[in-house]
């Protein structure tokens, strides 16, 4: 069986959760060009604090002590969870889980009326739930990653 080659795994989800979060940034900066309100989600924060714990884990304490050991191993399964579940959060954050979850918004485009930024939920119920469940997957991926390593 082939070795896993960590540090490229590293490298790359480093460089997957900077591609998200500048697209995301990028998003965000263009929607305020546009004159419209602009937020920085959860969904978003998780993903800068699991790049950020990533970082520290993953980089900086291989470094420091010249191992790859058991913290760094359950940090960095933790945070490829997360990014894999980064999208489905993302659903969750437009509301786009359930058929009925964007209804509400779509009758008013309909109707030809704009949707007031007060009418949009900040941490709606589906990110809620979606970003709660990848939690629990991350934390549970995470000590699992390291009773076995």
């Amino acid at each position: 069986m082939e070795e896993i080659q960590i540090p490229g795994l590293v490298s790359l989800l480093i460089g997957l959760q900077f591609a998200s979060f500048g697209w995301r940034i990028h998003r965000e900066i263009t929607v305020g060009d546009l004159g419209e309100k602009t937020w920085f989600p959860i969904l978003d924060k998780l993903n800068l604090a699991s790049m950020f714990i990533t970082f520290l884990a993953c980089i900086l304490l291989p470094l420091v002590t010249g191992e790859f050991g058991q913290i760094s191993r359950a940090v960095l399964g933790s945070a490829l969870l997360l990014l894999i579940l980064h999208p489905v959060n993302m659903l969750g954050h437009y509301e786009l889980l359930t058929e009925s979850g964007r209804l509400k918004y779509s009758r008013k485009i309909g109707e030809k009326k704009g949707i007031a930024f007060e009418e949009l939920i900040y941490f709606p119920r589906q990110e809620a739930i979606s970003v709660g469940i990848s939690l629990l997957l991350a934390v549970t991926v995470g000590y699992f990653v390291y009773a076995t390593s």
